[in-house]
């Protein structure tokens, strides 16, 4: 179940867990598939990375690379903040997500200061890839993949992991179709 925590934040509790309030009864059930693929310590492009000066040469260099992880989500329900949570809840919060991710990245010479990740991003990066529908009896399906190569020094690399994660797990042939063409409506 996912409740409204402290604060406005949605978290995930177990169903067993009842509340005295609510009569033991609890009907918020967030319904999320999900599947990850590591994408190991990824080097952030250079433009959104804190920066370091190198001692030797005395110029910016990109701080050390950083481990990520490819989530992709298929939910069954459309909760508030539902993938968020999920995300948050497993360990895995998504990147630039100011309410619940809570990463920490360090930007000044020292351990010491440290700001919120998503500070340093300029949005939230989960993105909607594919949806299928029926109307009037006819299916639809839109497939638009993830515009977020300009954040990985390597994109193509974050493409072909995306493309196999859906090949593995999605169970539409209408979807898979476009992932192999990976063309764009």
């Amino acid at each position: 179940d996912m409740v409204l925590g402290r604060r406005g934040s949605y978290k995930l509790v177990n169903e067993n867990k009842k509340d005295e309030d609510d009569g033991g009864k609890r009907s918020n059930y967030a319904v999320t598939r999900f599947f990850t693929a590591g994408l190991g310590n990824v080097p952030l492009s250079p433009s959104l990375h804190p920066k370091e000066v190198d001692n030797e040469e005395g110029e910016q260099v990109s701080s050390t690379t950083t481990p990520k992880t490819a989530i992709l989500f298929q939910p069954h329900t459309g909760k508030t903040h539902q993938l968020r949570v999920a995300a948050k809840s497993v360990g895995l919060p998504i990147l630039g997500d100011a309410r619940y991710g809570g990463g920490r990245v360090r930007v000044g010479d020292d351990d010491t200061t440290t700001t919120t990740e998503a500070d340093y991003f300029d949005r939230t990066y989960l993105h909607a890839a594919a949806i299928q529908f029926e109307i009037d009896n006819e299916e639809v399906c839109i497939y638009s993949p993830p515009p977020f190569g300009h954040l990985f020094s390597t994109s193509s690399e974050l493409d072909d992991v995306f493309v196999g994660m859906m090949k593995k797990h999605c169970e539409s042939d209408s979807i898979l179709h476009h992932v192999d063409g990976r063309s764009m409506l």
